[in-house]
């Protein structure tokens, strides 16, 4: 058994305000609900719901209004001139031991975004501790080459890293990472999903590092702490044998270990029609060690995985293909797993039936209160249609 530690202190510090958020976590995220029929008393500490908002009370049901914090963006960018000329500005940055506290901006901006940096850029947070933030801590969307290594983020809303962009995100790196506490932003300090967004399986799914990147380079990361994924993102292709982009990673204290992103088909005449997660480690766990409900790809492997005191250890369906795709006709459909480990108890009868959280995430429909925790629900390993 080993631990990991993060150092959040730095002596260089970059703030931004931080009114309420030197409470402990349970106080911060504290949201009380005390019945539809109460009579909404402003200052009272309680969240009266429905009537009751952030915007016609903060001081109870604080909201984005308050969540402004330290931000840091890095672009490249064209600058039009006279005449019609245009010169393109090329941003570098590289930052190391230096703390972010109270970081990001409530639905805007991220601690760190690093935007459209191409090949001739240069973005490196190197031992950089992202201590509480109104956002997400690191944000790389268009960006090739940029890197997160050897940093710390704590209590982050998800997700808590993100890579997207597509084609244009190549080959960006996050690497020994240790992320603790994630917040979903669904029910963070009396906020409310928007009824067409309850039931998005990619809101339930949000996770702690959200790649959706290409040939993202994502090892020996720790999640620590998530409301609900600690990971998510597409596998990589199965002719990477030797892990070289996807490996290490470990996820525990999470809804869900890994996600896979099924709402990100990737093109099949490039990427091939198989897809790996391999050298994963999850555990403690409230429902799933991995879920996937795989829709664009005909062959899934999983290997080397160790997952420990889940309700279900790996659920991954196959199905729901597009109509007759030309690259799925005369090609096997299956899921491979081999040289995994499952335990559905590791300590006395009981272990994976704690009370429900602490979390008023059972106001959305997508929560954790779930029928998997009925106390005759058993555990179980490997399940599928």
């Amino acid at each position: 058994m080993a631990a990991e530690v993060g150092l959040l202190s730095r002596n260089v510090v970059i703030r931004g305000s931080g009114q309420g958020e030197m409470a402990d976590y349970r106080r911060w995220n504290k949201q009380e609900d005390v019945g539809a029929g109460t009579v909404v008393q402003c200052g009272n500490g309680v969240c009266e719901k429905p009537s009751e908002v952030s915007s016609n009370c903060p001081a109870d049901c604080r909201g984005p209004s308050w969540e402004w914090g330290a931000h840091i963006m890095v672009l490249t960018y064209q600058d039009i001139l006279v005449g019609g000329f245009a010169t393109k500005r090329v941003a570098k940055m590289d930052i190391s031991n230096v703390e972010m506290r109270f970081f990001g901006q409530s639905t805007t901006h991220y601690g760190v975004e690093v935007h459209k940096l191409g090949p001739n850029g240069k973005a490196r947070m190197r031992s950089v501790a992202f201590n509480r933030g109104y956002e997400g801590a690191v944000l790389m969307t268009g960006a090739s080459g940029a890197q997160l290594v050897d940093s710390v983020t704590y209590r982050t809303k998800l997700p808590g890293v993100q890579v997207n962009g597509g084609l244009q995100a190549r080959r960006n790196v996050v690497r020994g990472n240790l992320m603790s506490v994630g917040i979903w932003k669904d029910t963070h300090r009396g906020i409310r999903p928007m009824p067409s967004a309850k039931n998005q399986k990619t809101r339930y799914a949000e996770a702690m590092l959200k790649d959706e990147g290409l040939e993202t380079y994502v090892i020996n990361n720790v999640v620590a702490g998530s409301e609900r994924s600690g990971f998510m993102g597409s596998g990589v292709p199965c002719t990477d044998t030797n892990d070289t982009f996807w490996r290490g990673n470990e996820v525990h204290s999470a809804l869900h270990g890994f996600w896979y992103n099924f709402y990100r088909p990737l093109p099949v005449a490039r990427y091939g029609n198989c897809r790996r997660i391999a050298s994963f480690s999850a555990w403690k766990l409230w429902q799933y060690g991995i879920y996937g409900e795989n829709t664009h790809v005909p062959q899934i492997r999983f290997t080397k995985l160790s997952i420990a005191d889940t309700k279900v250890g790996l659920y991954m369906l196959m199905a729901a293909f597009p109509a007759a795709p030309n690259w799925y006709k005369g090609t096997d459909q299956f899921t491979h797993i081999s040289d995994s480990l499952f335990i559905g108890h590791s300590g006395a009868p009981g272990t994976c039936h704690p009370p429900r959280p602490g979390l008023h995430t059972c106001l959305s429909p997508k929560a954790y209160c779930s029928v998997f925790h009925h106390p005759t629900t058993p555990n179980i390993g490997v399940t599928g249609p």
